[in-house]
């Protein structure tokens, strides 16, 4: 069963424009890049984040899991 309120939508801007360029990911899913998310490189250019209120986001600053990591809650707007 899919949680409909179990998604994130990145942008590259701080404004949550949905006018520019974003993307938006449903349901439980892990990456070890985001370098070819919907077919553009995102990595180093999120801006901010939405969280739906089902998600949670376990972020690192390098690739495959290693690094810093950083956690971002349900409903959470990050910018």
């Amino acid at each position: 069963m899919v949680d409909k309120n179990c998604w994130t939508e990145v942008f590259d801007d701080t404004e949550y424009d949905a006018d520019d360029p974003h993307v938006k990911g449903e349901s439980p899913k892990e990456y070890a890049s985001l370098k070819n998310l919907s077919g553009r490189d995102w990595n180093n250019d999120i801006q901010s984040v939405i969280m739906g209120s089902g998600a949670t986001v376990l972020a690192y600053k390098d690739k495959h899991v290693k690094g810093t990591g950083i956690t971002f809650a349900l409903g959470q707007h990050i910018s």
